[in-house]
């Protein structure tokens, strides 16, 4: 059973990462490098920074279950800097389909491995310098 989880700080403009997550996005997707954890439940946590071709941003807290292949959203960020709670925080099924692309490129490219969290944040960040976890045959 997943725990209650407590929300990261905001993300710093110098821990931001970018990552690829689908080909079909004008947007630019940057992950916050030190929120990214893998909890007990197996649940791999992480801020994401959306930023539109005009620059506007979103920010969330989610986290992406491996086994299962399903997203959730745990809280979004504020223009203040602080977070709220998502209104909808159910689980949500991930797949290739261009509205969860971005979320399917990061299940599957560096938070995943054969239905598994991979084992480490630092896996996840050394998969984003390298493009994809070894072995990614894009599946």
């Amino acid at each position: 059973m997943e725990k209650e989880v407590a929300f990261p700080a905001f993300p710093a403009t110098e821990s931001l990462i970018p990552v690829y997550a689908g080909v079909t996005s004008t947007n630019r997707f940057l992950l916050d490098q030190t929120s990214i954890s893998i909890g007990d439940d197996d649940v791999v946590r992480f801020v994401l920074v959306t930023r539109s071709a005009s620059g506007v941003e979103n920010v969330s807290f989610e986290g992406i279950r491996c086994d299962s292949l399903e997203r959730r959203i745990y809280a979004l960020g504020r223009s203040d800097r602080t977070w709220s709670k998502s209104r909808n925080s159910n689980w949500m099924a991930i797949s290739s389909s261009t509205v969860s692309l971005p979320h399917w490129d990061l299940a599957k490219r560096y938070f995943c491995d054969y239905g598994l969290p991979v084992s480490s944040p630092r896996h996840v960040i050394d998969a984003i310098r390298r493009g994809s976890q070894p072995g990614w045959l894009g599946s």
